[in-house]
């Protein structure tokens, strides 16, 4: 049960983190397409 609960926060943290990134590279991506415009 500790393992699991152990293995389940792991992978939401890999979730969050991912989100944020491709998050960040969106917004990078349309300051970038704003700035050319």
């Amino acid at each position: 049960m500790v393992f699991e609960m152990e293995y389940f926060g792991i992978a939401l943290v890999l979730m969050a983190g991912g989100l944020l990134f491709s998050m960040f590279r969106v917004l990078r991506e349309y300051e970038r397409g704003v700035i050319f415009m």
